[in-house]
């Protein structure tokens, strides 16, 4: 028979709670078997656990599209990563929406807060801003088509067109790369032809409009301008049927008397009605200040002609830069040039070693008890003895690492030596681990771990903290104008008063 909407809705939430889909015929009789209840027959399959996902999921595209419906507008925020080389892109919005809380009164807006909703983590062929771009006119059309289809719709006499989702998107927040800036400015683009043509259709229906005017706008419209509009070549518009080919010329006509419209509007009224602002991620703020003043601390030590950091060599160069001391070798300048120094490499090479992204290598198991056990006899700490993630990309890892590194130096060159001195069969170090016990004696790299760490803890932490705010007070982007005024001279400050 049907599983019922109550097992449906237990598998989901079994499946939330991290228990998999194959296994949950099993936890739900066990559990069953825990109360005195005796199940007689299967309960799901994995496959069937698969569909009851996947109703959850239209059913959050369901609710998505209504509250778009009701919300006075949104910001929608995305990123994206690669998976295995996959490009992969992550949406939500964040809007005015219900409680649904038992006896509250959902029409009545007063009672409505601000909500973030997911929408997606969806693989994309690049990360170029037109793929990010036809990705949320996708996204766009299934919320449209998904509300307009349901019987909620049907029950509230309500229809939603796919452009509704550009209409109410009031803005992006994104990182501050070139293909986020981009998309945004085809985002607002397609936003100005959207309101643009509902100017035009309102102007074909107003009364006052002169129908001569109409016909002569629509005589004006040349094969260009339909190949414009369609996004087509000639021989494509050729091909067109008749009923394809006025739909067109009926976009293009809207478009012109639109246009006319729009022009005759004030500066604050065609704002008002394009409003699609860019709001930067914060965290890509801090990050972007830690490489670029790193990137300057590297440039200092050839400008004031001081000692650099050790060279922290890849083996194959370490080879070449000792096979010869010929200072005007060509091979030994490449493999110089070539090779990375400096407290981010060293912190490299420590997350390399101390926790690897592969668990299968690397030594965390052994850093984690070492770390554990030591500070806690020597320091009375009971924090976090895993060493900060720099093997994958985390906001503010490098300078937790750098202070990790400063605070326990003494911890982690013994730790690392006691590797190297456990290996039964040479008792040696390897590359990496030479490289990390040279870069931990190095004067130069650890005045640089130490200026990555005091950065951290007098600018980036206190940042990261006040941009994020806390679940029960959550930041607002447009509240944060006025500490990023003052942020400039408060490190001014900090450069001059060190």
């Amino acid at each position: 028979g049907q599983y019922t909407t109550v097992a449906r809705e237990l598998a989901r939430a079994l499946t939330y709670a991290g228990c998999a889909a194959g296994k949950i015929e099993y936890a739900v009789k066990a559990c069953a078997k825990a109360f005195g209840i005796k199940i007689r027959r299967r309960f799901m399959s994995a496959r069937t656990v698969a569909r009851a996902i996947d109703e959850g999921g239209k059913y959050g595209i369901l609710q998505v599209g209504q509250e778009i419906m009701n919300a006075p507008g949104f910001i929608e925020s995305s990123d994206g990563t690669t998976l295995h080389g996959v490009p992969i892109n992550s949406r939500h919005i964040t809007l005015l929406a219900p409680s649904y809380a038992p006896g509250i009164d959902d029409t009545d807006q007063s009672t409505w807060t601000h909500k973030t909703r997911f929408l997606e983590v969806a693989p994309e062929l690049d990360h170029t801003a037109e793929t990010q771009f036809e990705g949320t006119k996708a996204l766009a059309t299934e919320i449209a088509d998904t509300f307009s289809r349901s019987p909620l719709a049907a029950q509230q006499q309500r229809v939603m067109d796919k452009n509704d989702y550009w209409r109410k998107k009031m803005g992006e927040n994104k990182d501050h790369a070139a293909d986020g800036k981009k998309e945004f400015r085809i985002s607002a683009a397609h936003k100005r032809d959207i309101v643009v043509g509902d100017l035009g259709r309102d102007a074909m229906a107003d009364a006052d409009v002169d129908t001569a005017h109409i016909l002569l706008t629509i005589l004006s419209i040349s094969d260009e301008d339909l190949q414009t509009a369609g996004k087509i070549s000639e021989s494509e518009l050729a091909a067109l049927s008749s009923e394809a080919r006025s739909e067109l010329v009926e976009q293009v006509l809207e478009q012109k008397l639109g246009e006319e419209k729009f022009e005759t509007m004030t500066e604050d009224e065609q704002s008002n009605l394009c409003t699609h602002f860019f709001g930067g991620c914060c965290a890509h703020k801090d990050l972007n200040v830690l490489e670029y003043g790193y990137k300057s601390i590297q440039r200092t030590y050839s400008t004031h002609d001081l000692p650099p950091p050790v060279l922290l060599a890849n083996k194959a160069n370490s080879a070449t830069i000792a096979a010869t001391d010929d200072p005007d070798s060509m091979a030994r300048k490449t493999a110089i040039e070539s090779s990375s120094a400096g407290a981010i490499k060293l912190l490299q090479l420590i997350g390399a070693l101390l926790r690897h992204k592969d668990r299968q290598r690397g030594y965390q198991d052994r850093t984690t008890m070492f770390m554990r056990e030591k500070k806690l006899e020597l320091y009375n700490l009971e924090q976090p003895t895993k060493f900060p993630d720099v093997s994958n990309t985390c906001y503010g890892c490098y300078s937790y690492a750098a202070a990790e590194v400063v605070t326990f130096h003494g911890l982690i060159a013994i730790l690392v030596q006691g590797i190297c001195d456990g290996k039964t069969k040479s008792g040696q170090e390897n590359h990496v681990e030479h490289n990390v016990l040279k870069g931990l004696n190095c004067p130069v790299t650890m005045t640089e771990l130490v200026a990555l760490a005091l950065y951290g803890a007098s600018v980036s932490w206190p940042y990261m903290a006040t941009v994020r705010g806390t679940k029960a007070n959550p930041i607002n982007l447009l509240d944060l104008t006025d500490i990023h005024r003052k942020l400039p001279s408060f490190c001014a400050h900090l450069s001059a008063h060190p």
